[in-house]
């Protein structure tokens, strides 16, 4: 599970205070100057972080749909056995459905900054 730690932010504000996004990889990443963190994780302390009015970086995946994750999963067998993620759990379409809305109105929320 991802928690929301800005509550105010424009972009991430639809997504419920927890959720679970799809995670791929094992990459981290420290804040780079002057960003604000966004989101965390007991895994990982910075899941997201806004840059200024308009840049984001999201270490989680919310624009994965469960083609997309299927396709991953068969093309990259060894990141899932490494992951220790159990295939009926990833290959659940449930959690990527459950997603989908969130990610549509967090997308067209930074899009609209950007006009």
């Amino acid at each position: 599970p991802v928690m929301r730690t800005a509550q105010a932010d424009p972009v991430l504000h639809p997504l419920p205070p927890t959720f679970t996004p799809l995670h791929w990889h094992q990459d981290v990443f420290a804040l780079p100057a002057g960003a604000v963190s966004l989101a965390s994780s007991a895994v990982t302390e910075h899941q997201a972080f806004r840059l200024g009015e308009t840049t984001y970086g999201l270490l989680f995946h919310l624009e994965a749909d469960h083609r997309q994750v299927t396709a991953m999963a068969q093309t990259f067998p060894d990141d899932v056995s490494r992951s220790g993620t159990p295939d009926e759990r990833l290959l659940d379409p449930a959690p990527a459905a459950s997603i989908a809305p969130m990610a549509d109105a967090v997308l067209d929320r930074w899009v609209s900054l950007l006009h």
